[in-house]
């Protein structure tokens, strides 16, 4: 006998929405099931990024990018507390009596069911070079970074798997390699998300003494149009929660600029990269009074886009023939 918490039985006593809510967090919607949340393990969540399913108890956090189980969430939200120090933790919040905790016997409550998958599954068709695709064309267009983008992103088709909520169906958009050598995808749409396992910085070589980082593609492309003799290495931390490594990655560069949105993210990011690097220049001065460089960039006067014509989705559809 000892008085030491049993961690599976601590699995199957808690319910992980349960203790959210203990801790203060409540869920802001809910979407296929699961129940989002603005994120309770980094500040500055803007957009809900924390994804809770129910049913099995597992959370993933799009903006870490991570997930897990109960204990998984523990070490993310005390990470300076040891391991048995998280579990009595939980145990205090979600006030458990220890008799319940001591020991490793066989319990009568059914185990949660758990879901090898929490994300969407993707099937990639094909890579190709940008120009064979109007709608993509259109939409880099409309965004003012058409003839940036040439040999920085491609075109990517990929089908999306079939899962208990829809059906397997066809996508394409234009994407880019992070670090791990997985595609970060944006549609026509403005749908965004990688197609892999692992979310990570994209990093565009350039001059090994000056770094420019940004948030996000369109952020740097825009940067790219307006300094086309520039060559600095560039950076785009493709999702705020990447900060902590982007400024890990940034340590070897003489010379830094940051250029991040004018938003409560945006100045918790930049904050921490300057904490950091207080040598380093903030570049959000350059669209003071938009939310991002891109948004800057669109705003300047630019020719009148061409009528779209209704065959243009048709003909890009053309993509998926092998």
């Amino acid at each position: 006998m000892n008085n030491f918490i049993d961690a599976n039985a601590l699995r199957a006593e808690v319910d992980l929405v349960e203790l959210l809510r203990k801790l203060g967090h409540q869920p802001v919607g809910k979407s296929k099931g699961q129940l989002k949340y603005h994120s309770p393990v980094w500040t500055g969540d803007s957009t809900p990024s924390f994804l809770v399913n129910p049913e099995t108890g597992e959370w993933y956090d799009f903006g870490l990018p991570g997930g897990g189980d109960l204990l998984t969430f523990a070490k993310s939200y005390w990470p300076l507390l040891s391991f048995y120090q998280r579990l009595q933790k939980i145990r205090e919040v979600y006030d458990l009596p220890m008799h319940k905790l001591k020991y490793a016997e066989p319990r009568e409550r059914e185990p949660r069911p758990r879901k090898a998958e929490r994300v969407p599954s993707f099937e990639l068709i094909a890579v190709k070079a940008l120009g064979n695709n109007p709608i993509l064309e259109e939409y880099l267009k409309e965004r003012c970074v058409w003839e940036a983008a040439q040999g920085r992103l491609s075109e990517v088709y990929y089908r999306m798997k079939a899962d208990e909520q829809r059906p397997a169906r066809n996508c394409f958009g234009v994407g880019w390699l992070n670090e791990f050598r997985e595609w970060e995808v944006r549609t026509a749409a403005g749908w965004k998300s990688f197609l892999g396992a692992n979310k990570g910085l994209s990093v565009f070589p350039g001059s090994p003494a000056h770094l420019v980082v940004f948030e996000g593609i369109m952020d740097y492309l825009s940067w790219s149009a307006l300094h086309p003799d520039q060559q600095p290495t560039a950076m785009v931390l493709n999702g705020a929660g990447l900060i902590e490594l982007a400024i890990k990655a940034a340590a070897g560069f003489e010379f830094k600029s940051c250029f991040f949105d004018h938003d409560d993210t945006g100045r918790e990011i930049t904050a921490r990269f300057l904490k950091v690097y207080p040598e380093a220049v903030d570049g959000a001065a350059a669209y003071l009074g938009f939310n991002d460089f891109n948004e800057m960039h669109m705003a300047q006067p630019k020719p009148q886009l061409p009528w779209q014509s209704p065959d243009i989705y048709r003909d890009a559809t053309e993509g998926f023939k092998r």
